[in-house]
This record gives C-alpha cells, structure tokens and sequence, in this order.
C-alpha cells in the first residue's frame, strides 16, 4: 500500500546559521512520500538564497518568500500551500531524527489515529538532555490528552513534535502577531480529534539558542503567554470542567514564567500593569498554590520567593538557571 503524502512545514527567519542542519534532517529521513515546505518570512540574512539552493538538491522541497509576519503568518501560509493528508511543524533551528515520520505515520495507521504526540529532546551547547517524564506508548482520548499537556507531563503545548491528519487542523489558524502561539492553537487541534497516540521516542531534537523567542531578550509582548493561556484554560474548562485545577497549574506557570523573565531583565518599568497584575495574581492564589496537589515544588518554591519582593525572585531564577 502507497504511503500518504505527509507535509512538513517549516517557517524560516535569519535561519543561515542552522537552517542546512535542519534541512539535512529532513531530506533525509527514511519516510520518502514528503511535502517539504519552505515558508521564508522576509528573512534579512542568507535564509531566503539556502532555500533556494536547497530546491535544486531535493525536488520535494517548495520555497515561498514573503514579507516579514512573524512565525503565526509563516505557519498559517504553510498550511495553505499545504497538499499532504498529514501536517508536521518543524522549526528552522531544530532537527528531527531520520526515522521521524516513518514512525509516526506507522503508528497513526496502526491505532488508527488523527494525532500523534512524541516528546523531545533539550540540546543546549551540545549536550541532551530529556525534557519529559517517561511513559510507556499509549492510546489516549481529548481529555487525557489535555490533561496531559496542561501538566506537561510527557509533552507540552508546542505544536511540534506532533504528526497531525490535515483535516483537523484545516480550519485552525495560528493567532497572527502574538508570541507564544501554541497556547492559543495545539489545544484546539486536539480538541478536534477523536483519538490521540503518544509514542515514547524523543524524534524531536529542539535547540536551545540566546536568539530564540523565548530565551532572547525581553519585551512585553511576551505578556502574550498569559493572554494565550488564559484563553485556552477558558475554553477547555467550559467543555472539561474537572480540568479546572490542571488550568490553575498552566495560569500559574505562564505568569511565573513571564516575571521571571521581566523582572530579570534590566531596563524594565517594575510597575508596569502587566507585572503588577500577575504578581497579584500570585498572592491572590498563593494558599491555593500551595496546596495544589498539581502545581510542582519549583513552581511553589518561586511563587514563595516571589513573596519576598523582586529582587529575591530575580536572584533565585539567576541561581537556578546556572545549577539546573
């Protein structure tokens, strides 16, 4: 039987330094029925001329050049362009293991499936580190799969890492000129499907660089996790009501994770409105917090530093970032 056509979609910008990795990555993978989709987002470095050249390697590769919409827009492109019956993001400065989708196709065939979940794996300066806990291969329905993802227990709201059937995510589009997009679209593409399977393989191998979105310098448009966030624990408490205290735990973090990044940050207005009302967010819930049987110890730990004022919270994630 002829294997489906899968398409892999890939947003580049100001890529030169890792693109040809991650292309190498898929050019090569075992599974050979592939769509490779090349979104160049008005890239001001060499990015537009490597995927170009990279045509004339593999005539499965597609290049559309566009002006600069940031990774929402490339994204959303991509899926328009898109003609495979299956649909797999892929980050420019990332790789994916050669047996990738031919795995994860196998396994949306065998269990008969419109997602497929598998975790990935950290690599900063070299070195890999796991990122998820462990678990066994499974089947699992849209609430598990939720519950799972608020937890990031096995994996997490990024749409990559997941091989997904086209005509579930045909009608979703990523949310144009916000960060931390995931939060506002993988959970409505499980939301979509009737049946989810996790592989325990990490295929993912995502890069930690000082220039990505969520390491690199700050701006409050990161406040955006919270907005996303928000949102999505709205809409998956009105239809799972018992998946209210997993949201808790996912509205805590976001809010952590951006004073974390604020207050560390110099040159940043520490009475901003947006940093004034997530810090009371925390004291609001503290008690809560602290004692959600959902909420992990370094997420409780910080929200008591946080207690202490701004300068032991930012001394404390300085400390933990080095150790960790």
């Amino acid at each position: 039987m002829k294997k489906e056509l899968v398409s892999i979609i890939i947003p580049v910008y100001n890529a030169e330094k890792y693109l040809e990795r991650c292309l190498e990555s898929v050019i090569n993978q075992t599974y050979k029925n592939l769509e490779i989709i090349l979104i160049d987002d008005g890239s001001k470095d060499s990015s537009g001329d490597i995927c170009d050249n990279y045509v004339k390697i593999d005539k499965r590769i597609k290049v559309y050049h566009k002006q600069n919409g940031g990774l929402s827009s490339a994204r959303n492109m991509g899926l328009m362009k898109a003609k495979g019956s299956y649909i797999y993001f892929l980050d420019s400065d990332d790789t994916i293991d050669k047996v990738c989708i031919d795995e994860m196709y196998n396994a949306s065939i065998d269990n008969q499936c419109d997602i497929v979940i598998s975790p990935y794996i950290n690599i900063k300066e070299g070195a890999e580190k796991p990122y998820f806990k462990t678990s066994n291969s499974k089947s699992m329905n849209v609430k598990d799969t939720l519950k799972e993802m608020l937890l990031s227990n096995y994996f997490d709201v990024s749409a990559c890492g997941k091989l997904y059937k086209k005509n579930i995510v045909n009608n979703i589009e990523f949310p144009i000129g916000m960060l931390c997009e995931d939060n506002g679209t993988t959970y409505k593409f499980i939301m979509e499907a009737k049946k989810i399977y996790y592989i325990n393989k990490p295929f993912y191998k995502y890069y930690i660089n000082s220039n990505s979105i969520m390491t690199g310098e700050f701006n409050f448009k990161k406040y955006d996790l919270i907005t996303l966030t928000d949102s999505m624990c709205k809409e998956i408490e009105k239809k799972y009501k018992e998946l209210s205290e997993d949201c808790f735990r996912r509205k805590v973090y976001s809010r952590l994770s951006f004073l974390r990044q604020a207050l560390i940050s110099k040159n940043v207005n520490k009475k901003d409105n947006r940093i004034i009302e997530s810090k009371t967010f925390i004291k609001a819930n503290y008690r809560r917090i602290m004692s959600s049987k959902v909420i992990p110890r370094r997420d409780k730990i910080a929200s008591f530093i946080l207690m202490l004022g701004n300068e032991f919270y930012s001394f404390a994630w300085k400390f933990y970032s080095k150790i960790r």
